[in-house]
């Protein structure tokens, strides 16, 4: 049986049908559990037997025989998974098809631009395909975005409107959804689990915070949180990314945020277990990779703020961005050259926050030692293994 995480990604896009009290719903040819989890989350009712239900689903049907409940259809598959012949069709492309992140209205090819120009995987091989997808797209070649398709017949629109991108996230048991609207310029994020739930709410508190400071630029401006009886919205500001699938945010401009960001918060605190050792400490991103940063036409923006702390170690957002390509990109990366790499960028950016560089090794081992315990890997042992007694 798939487990609870991978079922709340497989079924991510459910939000693209709105629930309805007292709907019942049949499953066919679905995973094990879909149907429970269905239930769980949406709170319809599910039937075995398809002539009670209101809404029928199915996962890659062998024959072309399927039919509608009274509401309408869903079903998931290949090429010939669009069956014409109701109002209200909605068509959309799942990318990529053997393990779906990004839904796009295929009827919408502005939105199917919007949505790849949204997402920036880490590998360039993938940066690669998106940016062929585009072209393509560009060209009125829809072929290639018909591998793996989403057909919705029937049923009301989203209340975020009709042609709306999804972006699923990951696997974690945080997983939210991203949406981006095909109108306005908002941004909203969906979770739909006690611990994604939480996590919006956080991101809510930090987006206000950063809204105070001399950052606000770079940071996007919060909307709104709705918080209904089994979901959590945070809508906000969207700005989209400047320039050509993959590009990057300026270094420059980066290091230059996180000097700014040293000024937010600064304290010094003794150092745990070590009460005549201080060490320097101010406002943390928390998750501060270069896939949660972009370049716009107003400059710099950083997102995804759900992580962010009051206070952390100086330098832990500047190693994160260094290690987490390592992390989660890189085939087969060099813990020392990785390590070397990181308190290098670190100490670029201590002269301007008046930090000795001498005192880089320090923090770089209360970092390690810190996201080792919070995400045990083989990459961050390995570096703490190199590490010296710097205590």
């Amino acid at each position: 049986m798939i487990s609870p995480v991978s079922l709340d990604r497989l079924l991510g896009w459910h939000i693209l049908l709105p629930a309805r009290s007292g709907r019942t719903v049949h499953f066919e040819g679905f995973p094990d559990g879909a149907a429970e989890h269905w239930a769980r989350v949406r709170g319809e009712e599910v039937s075995k037997d398809p002539k009670a239900a209101d809404f029928r689903l199915y996962w890659e049907p062998k024959s072309l025989n399927v039919h509608p409940g009274p509401e309408g259809i869903v079903i998931l598959g290949g090429e010939g998974v669009n069956r014409k012949g109701r109002d209200g069709e909605r068509l959309y492309a799942m990318l990529s098809p053997a393990d779906p992140r990004l839904l796009l209205p295929v009827q919408n090819k502005q939105q199917v631009l919007r949505g790849l120009a949204l997402h920036r995987p880490g590998r360039w091989a993938a940066r690669a395909v998106v940016a062929a997808l585009s072209l393509a797209t560009r060209l009125n070649l829809t072929a290639p975005l018909h591998r793996r398709l989403l057909w919705i017949n029937g049923g009301d629109p989203p209340t975020f409107g009709m042609d709306a991108v999804l972006y699923l996230g990951s696997t974690a048991g945080d997983r939210k959804t991203t949406i981006l609207p095909a109108e306005g310029d908002t941004l909203l994020k969906h979770g739909d689990n006690l611990s994604a739930r939480a996590a919006l709410r956080s991101e809510a508190d930090s987006l206000r915070f950063m809204s105070s400071t001399s950052l606000c630029a770079s940071v996007p401006q919060l909307v709104g949180l709705h918080d209904g009886e089994r979901s959590t919205i945070l809508e906000q500001e969207y700005r989209p990314r400047l320039g050509p699938i993959g590009s990057s945010a300026p270094l420059a401009e980066i290091r230059r945020f996180l000097e700014r960001l040293a000024t937010v918060g600064r304290e010094e605190r003794p150092l745990d277990g070590f009460s005549e050792t201080t060490v320097i400490g101010h406002r943390c991103h928390g998750d501060f990779a270069p896939w949660n940063v972009s370049w716009t036409t107003q400059g710099l923006l950083v997102f995804d703020w759900e992580e962010s702390r009051a206070w952390a170690p100086a330098f832990s957002d500047a190693f994160y961005f260094i290690v987490s390509q390592a992390l989660h990109v890189q085939r087969a990366p060099r813990p020392q050259a990785v390590a070397r790499a990181a308190q290098a960028f670190a100490s670029k950016i201590s002269h301007t926050v008046d930090i000795n560089p001498k005192e880089i090794p320090l923090y770089w081992k209360l970092w390690l030692t810190s996201q080792y315990k919070k995400r045990p890997a083989p990459l961050l042992s390995q570096m703490l293994s190199l590490t010296e007694d710097v205590a």
